[in-house]
């Protein structure tokens, strides 16, 4: 059986059996990397920083839930993979936008792929087991987010120096989720759903910390949290936030001002009524201001359009948070490759970094 990788931009096809090298990089003439799966874990080193996320999280978990005792009769078979080899496996599936069969079916007949993920390839992982054990990855993908964030920070392909903060709605995928509640809209009909609160690096267009809640939370009252928990996280250096009009606010602004940033947060004159301050010069130098905001409105046209966030076919705020880890991992994966193979142009361009695999 044959595993068949192509580039868009180029008619040439190569077939490598299973088991051999996927030789997509050495496509003549194409524009972009052409990553496959066994590549794409090679180069963000997927195994070490997986080992480290598991072992972060079980850390936590421990300090979290020091006094629980071990089971003594656990019952139930033992777990045949490990933790790290799911949540590989799920990323690889988030990125190149796969069902639980599709990704099953690609570990049977792509041997070197169940090996780099950890697998045995006489012994892949079923889509029902899949499923049932990324059910229960807990906190791991948290860590494994953070751990992307923290090696892109440590290459210097982000700074954190400029960010950007913003939410957007995701409507709820079943109209019964009891996590979700509906937010209405100034123009427009209501959402029920979940809303996406970012901070977001403005010169890269990707996110450094997202939070996911009910569609009708303030967006201003988990700015706070998103900034100390990053700055504490990432050990960050703001320099300049942005905002929209949703975050003006005295207290948050003084809040901002005492973390030693300086905010740059759209305060909507006419919607206070001081219509005779709104004239089109200082709308003109304010727009100017405020233009790097559009970065974070890319970053969720990218998460929703070519990342399938908004397709989530699940339900309940941990089930839809779990699906986001992974979304915005295989997007912070993808601008890792990129970067360390010296295209920093392609850090947000899934299409030119990832192989198209057919089987």
């Amino acid at each position: 059986m044959d595993i068949v990788l192509w580039s868009q931009d180029s008619s040439e096809i190569t077939q490598s059996p299973v088991g051999a090298p996927g030789p997509v990089a050495e496509i003549s003439g194409g524009k972009g990397l052409w990553i496959d799966p066994v590549r794409f874990i090679a180069l963000i080193e997927g195994q070490q920083l997986a080992t480290w996320a598991c072992a972060m999280a079980a850390d936590w978990l421990g300090r979290r839930h020091p006094a629980l005792p071990a089971g003594r009769h656990p019952g139930g078979a033992p777990p045949v993979y490990r933790d790290e080899t799911v949540l590989l496996t799920l990323l690889v599936m988030r990125a190149w936008r796969l069902s639980l069969e599709k990704m099953a079916n690609w570990l049977g007949r792509y041997g070197e792929l169940a090996v780099a993920l950890g697998m045995d390839p006489g012994r892949t992982i079923s889509a029902a087991q899949l499923s049932r054990r990324g059910r229960h990855l807990g906190v791991w993908p948290d860590f494994f987010f953070i751990g992307l964030v923290l090696a892109l920070l440590r290459l210097g392909a982000i700074t954190g120096q400029h960010v950007i903060l913003d939410g957007s709605l995701l409507k709820a995928w079943y109209q019964a989720d009891p996590d979700a509640d509906r937010a209405g809209r100034r123009r427009g009909p209501s959402t029920f759903g979940f809303k996406i609160h970012a901070l977001v690096d403005r010169w890269t267009h990707l996110p450094l910390l997202f939070v996911l809640t009910p569609a009708s939370w303030s967006e201003v009252a988990i700015a706070p949290f998103l900034l100390v928990s990053a700055i504490t996280l990432y050990g960050l250096q703001i320099a300049v936030l942005y905002a929209d009009a949703g975050y003006y606010t005295y207290r948050f602004v003084a809040f901002v001002h005492a973390l030693g940033i300086i905010p740059v947060i759209d305060d909507n004159l006419r919607r206070l009524g001081k219509r005779f301050l709104a004239t089109p010069f200082f709308l003109d130098q304010w727009r100017r201001m405020r233009a790097p905001r559009s970065a974070i409105e890319h970053l969720f046209a990218f998460l929703k359009c070519y990342y399938g966030l908004k397709y989530f076919q699940v339900q309940g705020w941990e089930a839809v948070w779990r699906y986001g880890l992974l979304v915005h991992a295989a997007m912070l994966a993808i601008a890792l490759i990129a970067y360390r193979s010296q295209r920093s142009d392609l850090m947000t361009s899934r299409s030119q970094v990832l192989a198209f695999v057919t089987n």
